[in-house]
Parts: structure tokens; sequence; C-alpha cells
């Protein structure tokens, strides 16, 4: 079995509208774990902050997760499955949503 984390952070404050600036904060994590030799598990958690330095808007905190399954069905076909959620918090009262998606990966022989 191979386990695979990745730990990330940034900050920035960039140019917003007439003189203003907006600074952001943000964190995540992402792990991945072979189950099997055929079946493989991925899932993510990040977290950002964006806060208005001037002017209205205020801070706004976002919040999002991703998980998911990958099969090898065989040497050219990868089949997976995957779920979201997502989230803002602050601000305009905006509501969460949750998703997913099924997905096929083809690898097509090289030509010579």
């Amino acid at each position: 079995m191979k386990d695979d984390f990745c730990f990330h952070a940034g900050r920035s404050v960039t140019a917003s509208g007439a003189g203003g600036t907006v600074e952001r904060s943000q964190f995540g994590v992402n792990y991945g774990r072979q189950l099997s030799e055929k079946l493989s598990w991925r899932g993510s958690a990040n977290y950002t902050r964006s806060k208005s330095q001037s002017g209205p808007g205020g801070t706004r905190e976002y919040l999002s997760g991703t998980g998911g399954f990958e099969y090898l069905a065989n040497r050219w076909l990868i089949l997976g499955v995957e779920g979201r959620y997502r989230d803002v918090f602050g601000g305009r009262q905006i509501r969460g949503d949750y998703g997913g998606e099924f997905n096929a990966t083809i690898y097509f022989p090289a030509r010579k």
C-alpha cells in the first residue's frame, strides 16, 4: 500500500478596484491511498479566508472538500467516482452545495 500526503498554505494581497486590496489566506490538505493493486482513494479539504482591506465587503470564508475512488479496470481504462462539498461563510448568505461525478479515463496507445 502506498500513501500520498500534501499540506499546502499561502497568503497574498492583491489590488481590488479603486485603491482597495484583498488579503487572502488559505490552507489545505490532500491525501491519497492505494488500497489494492487496482483500487485507490483520494481526498482533499481546503479553507480560504478573504478579507477586503477597504470599503464594504468584509470577510468571507470558503470551505471545500472532495473524496473519491479510482478503479483500474485494465491497463487502458480507469473508472472513478467522486463527491464534493463547498460552502461560503460571511457576507451575503450563500447556501452550501454538494455534488459528485462518475468518470472514466481512457489511455490510447502511442503512435509509432
